[in-house]
């Protein structure tokens, strides 16, 4: 996030799925070095968002807290969820979790010039004492001027639901990307078809294997041929080559 003069940066979970610890050490250090200013010999980042206690999406933090200070650490569930390790470095950075359902998308949690962040929700399946960690899922929304991103994490069908308003305050403008890989069959239940008469664009990365894009997809299709014949959603796939997302 830049206004000009200075610069934000925050990183939305920090792991990887595949095999290859290697080369996904080695991007997230390119992206470091591309995108994050230095102290001494660390990189910045303002905000680190751990969206769910799946191992993916924090097996890269040791190393991440071994070459960059993390101003602010956010991370969904609670903290038994994740392994002793990763405790200790959650606690070292001074984390912060959420006990309960938490959600607000009136007050954006970081605001830098035109960009604005909100937590739209946490803990919204079960609560934070639940045995359902996609049910966790930290929920994040990015507007900057007519652009919007949702991250969806593993959000599952319960959790979108609960979340449905949140997001319709987001979604009833626009959306320019879509993040993430939630619950497929949730997708038909939350208000993409209130906007289906609207030029929107929804474009989808999902980082895991291309599955959620797929299944998103399908889904518009079959409840714009259901019951908004003349809808103008597209939904368009986008390869992880378009990461990362800055904002300018």
């Amino acid at each position: 996030m830049s206004d000009g003069d200075t610069q934000r940066t925050v990183l939305v979970d920090a792991g990887y799925r595949s095999e290859r610890a290697d080369k996904a050490l080695n991007t997230l250090k390119s992206l470091l070095g591309e995108h994050c200013r230095k102290e001494g010999d660390k990189y910045v980042l303002d905000y680190v968002f751990i969206t769910h206690a799946r191992k993916e999406h924090w097996n890269l933090l040791p190393e991440l807290s071994r070459i960059a200070n993390m101003e602010t650490l956010r991370y969904a569930g609670r903290l038994s969820d994740y392994p002793k390790s990763i405790q200790d470095i959650i606690l070292d950075k001074n984390g912060r979790g959420y006990e309960g359902f938490y959600s607000n998308s009136a007050q954006p949690e970081l605001e830098h010039g035109f960009t604005k962040l909100y937590i739209l929700g946490v803990n919204s399946s079960g609560g934070a004492g639940g045995g359902n960690l996609d049910g966790k899922s930290l929920v994040l929304a990015i507007r900057h001027l007519d652009s919007n991103i949702l991250f969806l994490s593993h959000a599952n069908k319960l959790a979108l639901k609960v979340l449905e308003e949140s997001i319709y305050d987001i979604v009833r403008d626009g959306i320019t990307l879509v993040m993430g890989h939630p619950e497929p069959e949730s997708l038909l239940q939350w208000p993409w078809s209130a906007l289906s008469g609207s030029d929107l664009e929804v474009r989808m990365i999902d980082g895991a294997d291309g599955g959620a894009c797929s299944l998103f997809s399908a889904a518009i299709q079959a409840e714009k041929k259901i019951s908004e014949p003349q809808s103008r959603i597209r939904v368009l796939d986008v390869p992880e080559s378009y990461y990362p997302v800055e904002i300018e």
